[in-house]
């Protein structure tokens, strides 16, 4: 009644029950906080209770200021399944919820400074790592509030670079659509499309270019999902066949901050999460 809009955190922790619940707008498919918390790794993630988070120590307490301390999370960031499984169990029973992602930052857990000055948790270096990207026309609060319900947008790991260029659409018959909307499917005449993106120059980097798979996933009941096209270091053009609730999900190989990880460079050549969108419909 208050035209508030209900977002369910820490996804990981709870029952689908509760997330069918009537009036669920949304739900985050990723939190910082599960990914560090010993029992929340360890109680629904999966993972060992500390895992590799005491490797972040070596960025926050590096007494020959090597390490960039904004790097710390690459020691524990880990993108679990249960997110996925959770989320598309809602899509395919038909719930329209958005996925945003969970910074959880409160810079009350590690008082002790980094060598760059900063709290090791502080608000900066934190937020900095994730953001949720919506399209709007300006920025209004209702505006935003209508992107976020439609799910007119992606999470972004901007930790790994911030990305430019990102788009999510399809062509369904003479109409174009965006992420969050939905038609009708047209045989022979719908085509999803996701371009490229590249890394924003302003975003730390080296001279090595970063290795960006893209790849489309439909939604198949009751939970699970499936690739239907891919590319490395190539946009995707897909020609539907069928109709479903379809998102991309892009990774990146940051081979371009390397240089940034005196304590661990074997990091710059894993693939990992970076932009995940919400859906678009085919109906």
């Amino acid at each position: 009644e208050t035209g508030a809009i209900v977002v369910v955190p820490h996804t990981e922790s709870r029952e689908t029950d509760l997330l069918m619940m009537p009036g669920m707008d949304g739900i985050e498919i990723y939190n910082f906080h599960a990914n560090f918390d010993p029992k929340i790794r360890h109680d629904f993630l999966g993972l060992d209770y500390y895992g590799n988070t005491i490797d972040s120590l070596a960025y926050w307490i590096d007494p020959y200021s090597n390490e960039e301390p904004d790097m710390a999370f690459l020691s524990f960031f880990e993108l679990s399944p249960v997110y996925a499984r959770k989320w598309n169990s809602l899509i395919a029973s038909g719930k329209r919820v958005f996925g945003v992602g969970g910074s959880d930052s409160h810079e009350n857990t590690i008082r002790s400074r980094a060598h760059d000055g900063e709290r090791a948790d502080s608000h900066r270096r934190m937020l900095r790592w994730m953001s949720n990207h919506y399209l709007v026309k300006e920025i209004d609060l209702e505006q935003i509030k209508s992107a976020l319900k439609a799910g007119r947008g992606w999470m972004v790991f901007e930790g790994l670079g911030t990305p430019v260029g990102m788009d999510f659409q399809a062509q369904v018959g003479s109409e174009i659509i965006g992420v969050g909307d939905s038609r009708a499917f047209v045989p022979g005449s719908t085509t999803i499309s996701i371009p490229l993106p590249t890394l924003h120059p302003d975003s730390p980097q080296s001279g090595a270019r970063p290795d960006i798979a893209v790849r489309l996933k439909r939604v198949v009941p009751p939970d699970g999902d499936v690739i239907v096209a891919e590319s490395l270091n190539a946009p995707v053009q897909f020609a539907v066949t069928q109709p479903g609730a379809y998102r991309a999900e892009i990774s990146i190989k940051p081979i371009h901050l390397k240089r940034f990880l005196n304590y661990d460079r074997e990091k710059a050549e894993r693939e990992m999460p970076w932009i995940i969108t919400n859906h678009l419909y085919i109906e």
